[in-house]
């Protein structure tokens, strides 16, 4: 196993333990947003951090300092095409409605395994 394969099982390996520590039930996919945010949400305000990602002001060390536990939650419980469109982003705020625009339209189209075709629901 090469350095690259190490990096490539821990990094999955790190990822499916978010998921299954409780912070939420599944990775934020293009498909489960609704349910993501709603879990995410509830999370960052029993870590008292919520109000980091409603304000984004960062005024003392302590607030930067949330922000940026915050940013990694988040950053965390992405799958990895989510985190490419959010990973650049240095505040909770602004990663937090980046993933609102994409993902938040209540309708939007499911694959249909079977027949290969999209369902708007």
């Amino acid at each position: 196993m090469n350095h690259l394969e190490v990096l490539t099982i821990g990094s999955a390996m790190e990822r499916s333990s978010v998921a299954s520590s409780g912070i939420v039930r599944e990775l934020l996919t293009r498909y489960n947003y609704e349910e993501w945010k709603t879990l995410m949400k509830s999370y960052l305000r029993g870590e008292n951090l919520w109000d980091v990602v409603e304000s984004a002001s960062t005024l003392t060390p302590i607030d930067a300092q949330r922000d940026a536990k915050a940013l990694h939650i988040i950053q965390l419980s992405c799958g990895p095409d989510i985190l490419d469109q959010i990973k650049h982003f240095e505040t909770a705020k602004v990663a937090w409605n980046r993933l609102a625009a994409l993902y938040g339209s209540e309708f939007k189209a499911q694959p249909h395994i079977r027949h290969g075709t999209y369902y708007v629901f």
